[in-house]
């Protein structure tokens, strides 16, 4: 086990294999990632995001998402990116229904 100190960065939290199914005839147009944050430890931890990036085929995007400010005390939910940002890259449904698709 690690301690973290004040101001450290933690490795990446990688979240794939989600099995996303696609309608047939549908056109990805943009990808929306919802995440529930909360930092623990009350006052004494200030946590913020880092890094937010899409996955696609396994390989993290350099479009950065993440938001300012310091993550709420209790749960709420961030949304990043849209139905209408695509992340900087083109989308097929086989991207999105892969393995290896994710945030």
């Amino acid at each position: 086990m690690t301690a973290l100190v004040l101001g450290d960065d933690t490795d990446y939290l990688t979240a794939t294999g989600f099995n996303i199914v696609v309608p047939v005839g549908m056109i990805i147009t943009g990808i929306e990632v919802e995440i529930v944050k909360r930092r623990t430890n009350g006052v004494l931890y200030s946590v913020t995001d880092k890094d937010v990036r899409i996955i696609k085929g396994g390989v993290r995007s350099d479009n950065n998402k993440a938001l300012t400010g310091k993550w709420p005390s209790s749960d709420q939910t961030f949304n990043y990116g849209s139905n209408a940002d695509d992340w900087g890259t083109i989308w097929t449904v086989a991207d999105v229904q892969s393995a290896n698709f994710g945030n």
